[in-house]
């Protein structure tokens, strides 16, 4: 639903979706019920593997360290996120479009947690991001979750 929002609300910008999916058209109720739909589909009972999270090569020391210092109080320390709070789970993401993500908050194309002037990734070079994203990977429950 937040993400739906963001688009609509145009906090998140993309033009080809909003224009083909209607999104300005959607009531209140029509945004619950997508997000229901999203949210029951099964990718492994619609395909067996689909839903694996590769494990991202990466220090994952150094990623550790930073997800513990910077991440954790928020996506918590297994990255499973505050779905009450519309806190995302990271560990469940693929982490090509968490690098592709990232990268949009350090561009400005993107809010991180619903704060303009959040400067978390502002100072991270692509090697510690990479680092960060072989950590929460390594969270992934097909990945053994780490502690």
């Amino acid at each position: 639903v937040k993400e739906i929002e963001a688009y609509m609300n145009e906090t998140r910008i993309n033009p080809r979706m909003v224009i083909t999916s209607s999104l300005h058209s959607l009531s209140e109720e029509d945004v619950d019920d997508v997000a229901a739909y999203y949210s029951s589909i099964d990718l492994e009972k619609i395909r067996p593997g689909l839903g694996a999270i590769p494990q991202w090569p990466g220090d994952i020391e150094e990623g550790s360290e930073i997800y513990n210092d910077v991440c954790k109080s928020c996506h918590r320390k297994n990255g499973m996120g505050k779905s009450r709070k519309g806190i995302p789970a990271l560990a469940l993401q693929y982490p090509r479009y968490l690098f592709r993500q990232i990268k949009m908050f350090q561009w400005d194309k993107r809010v991180h947690d619903d704060d303009p002037d959040d400067e978390t990734f502002d100072e991270y070079s692509d090697k510690q991001i990479e680092s960060i994203l072989a950590y929460v990977s390594s969270l992934a429950p097909n990945n053994n979750n780490r502690d």
